[in-house]
């Protein structure tokens, strides 16, 4: 897994807790804080986004900062959001649909990769966690929400 290998590279632990529904997800946030992680990546999945209310929820209260895949999570006091930005998804999207409608085989189309992305900071949500921002990362930010 690339993740880990990239963690050992930077001198990092990497922790990771399988889940894929709603408690899977409370069991595996809970078992990362007894393990005193400093951090958490929550991943792109449809079960993360269905629980997204809950995983915010249970982040606040137990004071973990974490980055996320979508925007809404930072929007709503999530610390970070690093993704494809979402108009570069609408356009991705929109170009597959107009192919199939215009009679492409859906299963013949290639895969089209997003090329922007957008890093959101919540800084509210940091000086609640205590954490420091380096004004280097602000300055990349595409939004910092205050």
């Amino acid at each position: 897994m690339q993740v880990l290998a990239t963690g050992r590279n930077l001198g990092l632990e990497v922790v990771t807790q399988e889940a894929r529904n709603a408690e899977d997800i409370n069991r595996a946030v809970d078992a990362l804080a007894a393990q005193h992680v400093e951090a958490i990546n929550v991943l792109a999945a449809a079960s993360f986004w269905a629980a997204r209310v809950a995983i915010l929820d249970r982040m606040r209260d137990l004071g973990l900062p974490a980055i996320y895949f979508w925007r809404w999570f930072t929007e709503q006091g999530g610390l970070i959001s690093f993704a494809p930005a979402q108009d570069e998804g609408d356009r991705l999207l929109a170009r597959q649909l107009i192919r199939v409608l215009n009679g492409a085989e859906p299963a013949k189309l290639p895969i089209l990769q997003p090329t922007k992305f957008e890093l959101v900071i919540n800084f509210k949500t940091a000086k609640s966690l205590g954490l420091a921002i380096p004004p280097s990362l602000l300055a990349r930010a595409d939004e910092v929400i205050e």
